[in-house]
């Protein structure tokens, strides 16, 4: 008897009607004809939403690429606080400061959030916690020569209240996962930090990783084809989809990204952990 097909969700970012569909043919009528229409089916809702809200654009949307002027010329602590297009306006604003500091960017995003005080990952956690996400980041690493994959996970505090910033290490010798090194490492961050997030009462975990496949195995954009993708995806699937909303933020490894830099640290440790049983 053939297995029952898997609903599917329709979200519409631009079109007639914008919002959630759960057919095809309610989509086209908000998507067909309408000029430049977004639109983007998932396997659950939890991700339709979250592309609805544009969650995968929020790293666009702060690119480094520069708009017509070419360069912002950013000012804090002088007479006048903000981001300038024109440099004689922000040497004015920042000579006349008691303790003025300027820069230069090649984005407004970036200019913006450093008077701000922020970095862009500053930015974009702040955001997560507006909008009720606990933000966290997963990296993997892998010993060669002991044929063991560590894992490191960060929580990033969740508030002013809850100021705590969680750090956590393991590692594993599963012998189906080992041929996929530190992908291993990583996915099994990943999944804990989902496991962090359901014990301690959290509905929405946004997860910043480095290897697409983190993101790409839970939304089904990439086959399952190796052991520790189709265990990834099934444990999601079976423990954490029906209770979690889970988000993803894919971030380049080793540009100096301060947590993603830090998961990298500790699944160095929790390898090492492997290897020395402390």
């Amino acid at each position: 008897m053939p297995s029952a097909k898997k609903p599917k969700f329709y979200a519409v970012r631009k079109g007639r009607t914008k919002g959630l569909f759960l057919t095809w043919s309610e989509c086209q009528k908000a998507v067909i004809g309408f000029p430049g229409a977004e639109f983007k089916s998932f396997p659950t809702e939890g991700e339709a939403k979250a592309w609805l809200e544009g969650a995968e654009d929020r790293l666009a949307d702060l690119s480094e690429a520069p708009d017509d002027h070419g360069t912002f010329f950013a000012v804090r602590g002088g007479s006048q606080d903000g981001v300038f297009t024109r440099e004689a306006s922000a040497k004015s604003a920042y000579i006349y400061g008691q303790a003025g500091e300027q820069k230069t960017f090649s984005s407004r995003a970036d200019a913006e959030a450093w008077v701000r005080g922020e970095d862009r990952f500053d930015t974009l956690h702040r955001l997560d916690r507006e909008e009720g996400f606990v933000t966290a980041y997963c990296d993997g690493s892998y010993d060669q020569v002991h044929r063991l994959y560590g894992w490191g996970t960060v929580i990033l505090p969740r508030s002013e209240e809850d100021p705590e910033e969680i750090h956590l290490c393991g590692f594993g010798r599963h012998q189906d996962y080992l041929p996929s090194r530190n992908v291993a490492g990583e996915v099994m961050g990943s999944l804990a930090a989902m496991d962090w997030a359901l014990r301690h009462g959290y509905k929405k975990i946004r997860i910043y990783h480095d290897y697409e496949g983190v993101r790409c195995w839970i939304t089904r954009d990439w086959k399952r084809n190796t052991p520790i993708s189709q265990m990834y995806e099934a444990t999601y699937a079976q423990t954490y989809e029906p209770h979690l909303t889970v988000a993803f933020q894919k971030v380049s490894g080793h540009t100096g990204v301060r947590y993603n830099e830090l998961a990298d640290q500790l699944a160095k440790e929790g390898a090492r952990k492997g290897v020395t049983g402390r």
